[in-house]
């Protein structure tokens, strides 16, 4: 999704912001607050297993051991679940990995070095010589056109300031490596100003791994660290020049394999609801995507535990959402086409329950609104969605969109009728995306939308869920 689009999407969601009343029910069981949380918190363990065994850039990491975890423990839930034709499905992924082995950026004042704490390269960069990259450091503000009139940036490592609009990965200065490398810059240091100050994913350029290759060794710094280097450098003696060293110690690890975890709940007919979350994430991963993840499971358990669906109901936790990307969601086209050939719908579960700032350095007291996303403007499905949304009091932006993104656009493109309902959280894609950031009751609001809106899918036939407009494909 390019920056120009993500613009367009932000401003056809002002029309309304609804935010009703939360219905507080008393909850028990699987689509409980607590037991979706307890889910929530054993999937984000794995990723705290990661950091604490000394991975800087941590997560549950296509290819990596804590992927591999992540999947047996799954596994071994759908089993407990009652789940039947439970089993893991590994696949190729078709990009490498970037992993960060070391980090720095020290500042020569002339008077000793200064060591700035959050120097980080959360993406792939050019990795420096063992000793870094050394050069004189220039404040260029927002790094615009403008600013960098007339201002010499060859060889020299450039300090450009840019904020959060929106989504964590959505800054100004995003788009701006080209036209700097094109200046003969020696190395860039992003300072992305955002609430906490978290390390943020794509704070150069978006998308597979492939396309994000940059020419020129680049770190990220918080805005505290830069507010300190732009005083270092503003301040000077006799507005000598600084000098600043750069070291970037990382590598491409080669395209691994990852793995799809299936379970089933049998219906009276064979066709198909196809129900999914991808379990792949940088770092906590809380909302990105353990919360969806969180709800595969509740759901699963609720319908196991209950009367013969209508449907067939296949559960897919996906691997490699951001290897690929959505390669999981690809392979289970590729490797099940008789699955696919009876499916009449796709339920995607991806960021659900996430608080946002408040604007005073704290949380707000409910999750933020969803986005619904209907391809087909289905009238049974649009019917479903607001009846669900109503009855658990979930807070929704509208209109309802239409176009393919996330996981299940794969599945929309082919023409199967699709149903995502997404937080486009805050805390997207950032370190900051941690267990205190999901509210439980919202979570379970969720949960509990989903189960209705399956449950009356159910009852609408497969010919009746393809009634519909023509969808755009909007990126992912």
């Amino acid at each position: 999704m390019n920056r120009q689009s993500r613009r367009q999407f932000a401003a056809s969601l002002t029309a309304v912001s609804l935010f009703p009343a939360r219905i507080v029910q008393d909850v028990t069981g699987p689509l409980s607050p607590a037991s979706l949380m307890a889910d929530l918190t054993a999937v984000t363990a794995v990723s705290r297993r990661a950091k604490a065994d000394g991975l800087l850039d941590y997560g549950r990491v296509p290819g990596t051991i804590y992927d591999g975890l992540t999947a047996s423990w799954l596994e071994r839930r759908f089993r407990e679940a009652g789940l039947s034709q439970v089993r893991q499905d590994p696949y190729d992924l078709p990009d490498p990995e970037w992993m960060l082995d070391g980090v720095s950026l020290d500042i020569d004042t002339g008077r000793g070095t200064v060591s700035m704490p959050s120097a980080f390269t959360p993406d792939q960069s050019p990795v420096t010589p063992p000793e870094g990259t050394t050069a004189e450091i220039i404040d260029i503000g927002d790094g615009s056109a403008a600013a960098r009139a007339r201002r010499d940036l060859s060889g020299k490592i450039v300090l450009v300031h840019s904020r959060v609009e929106g989504i964590a990965y959505d800054h100004p200065a995003r788009a701006l490596v080209p036209d700097l490398e094109r200046e003969g810059i020696a190395g860039l240091i992003l300072a992305i100003r955002q609430p906490g100050d978290p390390q943020t994913r794509y704070a150069v350029q978006p998308g597979p791994i492939r396309f994000r290759v940059t020419r020129t060794p680049w770190i990220t710094i918080s805005g505290a660290d830069a507010l300190t280097l732009s005083t270092l450098i503003d301040q000077a003696p006799g507005k000598a020049c600084l000098k600043a060293t750069i070291r970037v110690e990382g590598r491409l690890t080669p395209p691994g394999r990852s793995q799809n975890i299936m379970g089933v709940v049998p219906g009276r007919s064979d066709e198909v609801t196809l129900v999914t979350a991808h379990t792949d994430s940088r770092w906590e991963g809380a909302t990105d995507n353990a919360s969806g993840v969180s709800l595969l499971l509740g759901l699963a358990r609720h319908f196991a535990s209950r009367p013969l669906p209508e449907r067939t109901l296949v559960f897919v936790a996906t691997g490699g959402h951001h290897n690929g990307p959505s390669s999981g969601q690809k392979h289970i086209i590729a490797a099940h086409p008789d699955l696919i050939g009876r499916c009449a719908l796709i339920v995607n579960l991806e960021h659900v329950g996430s608080r946002e700032p408040d604007g005073r350095g704290g949380l707000q007291e409910r999750a933020g609104p969803n986005v619904m996303f209907v391809p087909n403007q289905n009238p049974d499905l649009l019917r479903l969605v607001e009846a669900g949304v109503a009855a658990h009091g979930v807070p929704v932006l509208r209109p309802v969109q239409t176009f393919w993104t996330a996981d299940y656009y794969v599945h929309a493109r082919l023409g199967t009728p699709a149903v995502m309902i997404l937080q486009p959280s805050f805390w997207y894609h950032t370190e900051a995306d941690t267990m205190d950031k999901v509210h439980p009751e919202d979570l379970s609001a969720m949960a509990r939308l989903h189960a209705d809106l399956i449950s009356g899918a159910d009852a609408v036939s497969r010919a009746d869920l393809r009634i519909g407009v023509p969808s755009l494909s909007f990126g992912t």
